[in-house]
């Protein structure tokens, strides 16, 4: 009896033992979870700092590039007005050299007049010379014979009151002569103002006329540019054979059309852009047109290069293939200084490239990180724009919601806030 006892109490300690030694492994695997736990939680924290930081960077760039647009309109209007003082100048100009001529052409007619005046004053002096000559010589005689004295001084009073008429004479000529060179200059300064009217006349008319032929030209240029861009919207040489199109399993990415996988075309890597359905409806297939109408159309270094499209029932859309996407490049690292300037630089170009279009401008509206494809120039990234599946031009009336919400303003959401682009983009 005490032996089972005894067995009883070893076996009862050997179970409490195994269990003791079970509770402390338990325990250890707990422990460990635990640190794993912490482990987790602290590689949690650290994913979202670096969000902070992405976020933080994004920001940063939204508002360089909102600086860089704002000192574009400022130049814009520093050389609007640089241009309106010049042309007020040349105005100016222009009238100063009018009113030298004027003042030319009096001069020369007053030193006329005064050459005229000299030449009959010498005359007239002449004339005195003379009369006085012979008083001189009445003179003589009176002195040298007295018993003419009575008849020699009466012909001098009569010599005298001769020389006193031709010098009222002369007086009342040369009043008359002042009067007639006073109204000869009115005369002369009417006949310059007639002059001076007909000129501005016909200075307005052939203004008038080079206005014309300048508008005649415009509308030349404008039919004319008109009915190339009709030409090229009725072409469509961006049409590409199915057959001519290798596809690979390598799929570069995915978006609102479609993903987008490499594949080769003229033994030349490209990107080739599926869309999700296979078949489209007729405005899907409009809208699809109109995006390649678009790309085929747009040549710009910053602007992914448009190889074509097809027009099957599934259609696919070709580009040249780059290296990566901003989106892919944020993800991985943060952007230097020199990267997000010339990364935004070429992005600028590219969409004012796209404003500037003729005839009609094109709004891309659907610009992210995802929609800037990079490829590298030497140790530099350089950027890309490209889908321009959401493009609307100008003059159509704006839709709610354009593009990626993230990236869009606020007011896009509602209808009521939307304008209408009818007349001359910035």
């Amino acid at each position: 009896m005490n032996h089972l006892q005894q067995q009883l109490r070893k076996k009862e300690e050997h179970e409490a033992n195994l269990m003791q030694d079970q509770f402390s492994e338990k325990e250890q695997e707990l422990e460990n979870c635990r640190d794993e736990l912490s482990e987790k939680e602290q590689e949690l924290e650290n994913c979202r700092g670096q969000l902070s930081e992405k976020e933080q960077e994004l920001e940063n760039c939204r508002g360089q590039l909102s600086e860089k647009e704002q000192e574009l309109d400022y130049c814009l209007g520093q050389l609007s007005e640089k241009e309106e003082q010049l042309k007020f100048l040349q105005e100016h100009v222009i009238e100063k050299e009018e009113h030298e001529n004027q003042l030319m052409r009096q001069l020369t007619q007053t030193e006329e007049n005064k050459v005229n005046l000299q030449t009959e004053s010498a005359a007239t002096k002449q004339e005195l010379t003379a009369c006085k000559e012979q008083l001189w010589e009445k003179e003589e005689q009176l002195r040298k014979t007295e018993k003419q004295n009575d008849n020699l001084n009466r012909q001098l009073r009569e010599r005298e009151a001769q020389a006193e008429n031709l010098q009222a004479q002369l007086n009342e000529q040369e009043l008359q002569l002042t009067n007639l060179q006073k109204e000869k200059a009115f005369l002369e300064e009417k006949v310059r103002a007639k002059l001076q009217e007909v000129t501005n006349l016909e200075k307005q008319l052939r203004d008038q006329e080079q206005d014309k032929a300048e508008l005649h030209t415009a509308l030349s240029t404008a039919n004319e540019t008109l009915r190339k861009y009709e030409s090229q919207l009725k072409q469509r040489d961006w049409v590409i054979s199915p057959d001519e199109i290798q596809i690979t399993e390598n799929c570069l990415g995915a978006g609102g059309w479609g993903r987008v996988v490499e594949g080769r075309y003229c033994d030349c890597a490209v990107a080739v852009k599926h869309l999700h359905k296979s078949t489209l409806t007729p405005k899907e297939r409009s809208l699809f047109e109109r995006e390649m109408d678009i790309a085929s159309r747009c040549r710009h270094p910053c602007l992914l290069q448009f190889i074509g499209a097809t027009q099957d029932a599934s259609p696919m859309f070709i580009t040249e293939l780059m290296e990566a996407s901003l989106r892919t490049l944020l993800g991985h690292r943060k952007l230097s200084e020199i990267e997000i300037s010339v990364i935004s630089l070429d992005v600028a170009r590219a969409l004012n490239y796209l404003h500037q279009r003729k005839p009609i401008p094109i709004v891309h509206r659907d610009v992210s990180s995802a929609n800037v494809l990079l490829w590298r120039q030497r140790d530099q990234w350089r950027g890309k724009v490209s889908d321009y599946g959401t493009a609307k031009f100008v003059q159509e009336i704006m839709t709610v919601a354009p593009g990626a919400l993230i990236y869009s303003a606020p007011e896009t959401g509602s209808p009521y806030n939307q304008t209408v682009k009818v007349s001359q983009f910035y």
